[in-house]
């Protein structure tokens, strides 16, 4: 019966009248008695009730303030909801009541959540439960939630009321505590760093996963270790230290407890360990209960630590055993360290701390500016020389520093060094003294040669000279021997000065050569050709063996070519009595191989490298039976290296010998070699010849000595040419002031004007007037420097003496027009 019936003053309606319990309708006139004596009963319980229902009524005020509410029926339709729902889900109470709580499903949770929860509160059992929801905006919160089912007297469940609580902000920091610890341990797995907690009460440890891997074991059997499993592990050195900073800081006396430990490992070698720690937990009286920390291991640092002091040992050991003096200092100027050297120089065993002003070295600078400028430019000054004045002596210094630079590129401080290199100096300047002695040694030497050469061409080239002449009149047989062996030995005299003069060159490396695209064939034939009157006195052949298909264009000197040539062929024939010598040209590795090949006395293969060597022939009988120096082979082998090949040789004794060498051939670059010809055949071939009239070359000889003179003018004039001479250069410059010569032959020495004063005043002469006459050297001076003298005055060929008719002949048909040629009427 509704409170308000029982409470209310009305009569009761007919359907709910009362009946016995018989089931009669009571009398109508009991109704109004009866309806007061229950009035009279109930005022008491119905005042206890109002009570109730404002105090529910309150409570449900406050709840609808603090909680989430909402109600369904049986069917799930939502009947009711206050306002902190539809604030928190952003639904108006209209947009809600009558629609499914799927109105806000996330879609989070599995349906299996929901079913779980659908079959345990239709039972009318209540649920609790975190669901996660999804706002009209479409945000996310989450709800604790509490459903609980409504039933009616027959237990069939007729609502459900569900109270909740947001716990959105708390499910958010869980989610970021989660993150954090996810984040801690994986920092904790890759750092290696294993985290313990030692229970005081207990006495026992428990250690994180990474403590396992560490000392071998598995994780099981690394989970709650007793102390004395801990103190057994631990090296016994270690544990007495360990144990003392435990217990200092359980004492209060430190902030936290660190010490270096080893523990054994499981197959029983030592890991080292850095322990860490402190009290997390004390009693009433400040007794530590708890002690919590982290252990890393610190094996590898350790060893890196051992290699380092190793390597600052070994370095210190280095340093000090220098012979500089080595130091560093800081910023300020500061020394912080020194070498032994140093400290030794300086007199301070403890430098650290100094300044320069206090500490009097060689190189000290009080002001410090060359310290500043290195720093602050971050360069380093190198090998900086000064002069100490020490009493009546001077002693000289070398300072180099360089700046000291941290891992972040912070300079830090200055490194230097100073060696006193007085004696170097002095041994500089004995060097300096040396070498102008040695280059003035040279100088004589090349003077001495020059003079040498000079002094013995002079007389030999009368001597060889007019015996060639003697040679061309009438002769007894007698007369004709000695007049050829007067010559012959002429020649071989000339042979020996010119491969001294050579060798001299060589040695001194003052020797070069113009290389250029030269035809070896022609030069070849050429070098026969001059060889061919002794080789038919001895009745042997020559000739030269030439495949079609082997190139003959190489790059090289042609006279230092014809040189070797001439040099092993007159080998070949000095050293064969009969038969022939061939010159074969062939191509081996792309190169040109010449080889001369005889048919003479050969020798062993023992004795064949001594004679590239100098002074050195196959032994001492072969330098009294055949003569020479000793000097052409390893004169050869100098030029030939010279001009990028090499050279060798074969021979058996009684079989002949075979000397080969190779040249390179001429590139297509190569084609003109015009900027590496000499400039003498540069001057040759743009010398324009002129024509003259006359049925005679005229020429004009310019030479002081009579005999060589005389020599000239009789070989020059059975060469057909009309022969003037001067004795000197000044009447020369005045006879081709008055005369026209077609050729003029200079000598270079002569008394009041030489050959270069007079060729250099003839040619400017000729040059205001546009014409050019050949002036044609006669040196007896052999030496390169000599040659290239007489090219810069203006002469355009030069002939050593001493000459014979053929070079003039040759020098008469490369200069004379060839108008005069004709007439030359050239007598052999």
């Amino acid at each position: 019966m509704p409170l308000s019936a029982l409470i209310g003053a009305g009569p009761l309606s007919r359907d709910r009248r009362h009946t016995q319990s018989q089931g009669k309708p009571l009398p109508r006139t009991w109704y109004r008695p009866l309806q007061l004596l229950c009035s009279l009963l109930a005022r008491p319980f119905v005042g206890g009730l109002r009570r109730r229902v404002q105090e529910l009524e309150s409570d449900l005020e406050v709840l609808n303030s603090c909680s989430i509410v909402s109600s369904t029926d049986a069917s799930g339709r939502i009947t009711h909801v206050n306002e902190l729902f539809c604030y928190l889900s952003g639904y108006a109470r209209e947009e809600l009541i009558g629609r499914n709580h799927n109105v806000i499903n996330s879609g989070h949770h599995p349906r299996k959540f929901f079913m779980d929860m659908y079959r345990n509160i239709a039972t009318g059992h209540p649920w609790r439960g975190e669901i996660r929801n999804r706002a009209k905006n479409g945000d996310h919160f989450w709800l604790d939630i509490t459903i609980i089912p409504s039933t009616d007297s027959s237990g069939r469940v007729i609502r459900y009321t569900s109270v909740c609580v947001d716990i959105t902000a708390r499910k958010q920091a869980e989610a970021l505590l989660a993150q954090l610890r996810e984040r801690h341990a994986r920092a904790i797995d890759g750092s290696g760093v294993c985290l313990w907690d030692w229970d005081l009460v207990r006495d026992s440890v428990e250690f994180d996963g990474n403590w396992g891997p560490m000392f071998g074991y598995t994780p099981d059997e690394a989970v709650n270790i007793p102390r004395d499993a801990w103190n057994s592990a631990m090296h016994p050195d270690d544990l007495t230290v360990t144990l003392h900073q435990i217990d200092r800081h359980c004492q209060g006396e430190t902030p936290f407890f660190e010490s270096e430990a080893r523990m054994r490992h499981k197959d029983g070698h030592w890991v080292s360990l850095l322990l860490r720690g402190s009290v997390n937990k004390r009693d009433q009286n400040g007794l530590a209960l708890r002690i919590s920390g982290t252990a890393i291991e610190i094996s590898q640092l350790k060893q890196a630590m051992r290699q380092a002091e190793q390597s600052e040992a070994l370095l210190k050991t280095v340093i000090d055993l220098l012979p500089q003096r080595v130091f560093w200092k800081d910023r300020d100027g500061r020394f912080l360290g020194a070498n032994r050297n140093f400290k030794a120089d300086v007199g301070f065993d403890d430098i650290a701390g100094k300044t320069d002003q206090e500490v009097p070295w060689a190189g000290a600078q009080p002001d410090g500016s060359q310290d500043r400028q290195v720093m602050e430019h971050r360069q380093p000054v190198l090998n900086h020389v000064h002069q100490l004045a020490r009493g009546d002596h001077t002693e000289w210094r070398t300072t180099s520093k360089v700046p000291l630079i941290d891992a972040r590129g912070e300079v830090w401080g200055v490194l230097g060094t100073y060696q006193d290199i007085t004696s170097f100096k002095v041994a500089e300047a004995e060097l300096i003294q040396a070498r102008n002695a040695a280059e003035d040694a040279s100088k004589a030497k090349s003077e001495f040669l020059a003079t040498m050469s000079h002094e013995i061409r002079t007389p030999m080239n009368g001597v060889i000279g007019f015996t060639d002449l003697l040679l061309q009149t009438s002769l007894t047989l007698e007369q004709q021997a000695m007049a050829s062996t007067i010559r012959d030995s002429g020649r071989a005299l000339m042979t020996i000065i010119d491969d001294i003069l050579d060798f001299s060159r060589i040695e001194a490396g003052r020797i070069s050569l113009e290389l250029s695209r030269v035809d070896a064939r022609q030069i070849a034939r050429d070098a026969l050709a001059l060889l061919q009157p002794r080789a038919t006195e001895k009745h042997l052949e020559l000739d030269v063996q030439w495949p079609s298909d082997v190139s003959a264009i190489v790059l090289g000197d042609a006279g230092r070519l014809r040189q070797v040539l001439v040099n092993l062929a007159s080998n070949a024939i000095k050293f064969t009595d009969a038969g022939r010598v061939t010159i074969r040209a062939s191509e081996v590795d792309g190169m040109l191989r010449m080889a001369v090949e005889d048919t003479g006395i050969g020798i062993t293969p023992e004795q064949l490298p001594r004679l590239f060597a100098k002074f050195t022939q196959a032994d001492s009988s072969t330098t009294r039976k055949y003569g020479g120096t000793g000097l052409g082979l390893a004169i050869s082998k100098q030029l030939v290296e010279l001009m990028g090949g090499q050279i060798g040789g074969q021979s058996q004794p009684g079989a002949g010998s075979t000397f080969w060498f190779t040249l390179p051939f001429a590139q297509r670059s190569d084609a003109t070699g015009t900027n590496r010809v000499l400039k003498l055949d540069a001057r040759l071939e743009s010398t324009e010849r002129r024509a003259v009239g006359s049925s005679q070359p005229r020429v004009l000889v310019v030479e002081d000595h009579a005999v060589n003179r005389m020599l000239a003018t009789r070989l020059l004039a059975k060469l057909g040419c009309e022969v003037e001479f001067a004795e000197n250069g000044r009447i020369a410059c005045e006879r081709t002031s008055q005369h026209d010569y077609d050729l003029i032959f200079m000598d270079c020495q002569m008394p009041e004007m030489d050959g270069y004063e007079a060729t250099r005043a003839i040619r400017e002469r000729e040059q205001a007037e546009n014409r050019h006459t050949p002036i044609i050297a006669l040196t007896a001076n052999a030496m390169s420097q000599d040659r290239d003298r007489c090219l810069e005055a203006g002469m355009d060929d030069y002939i050593t003496k001493p000459y014979s008719a053929t070079d003039f002949e040759r020098t008469l048909q490369r200069w004379c027009p060839p108008q005069a040629l004709p007439a030359m009427g050239m007598e052999k």
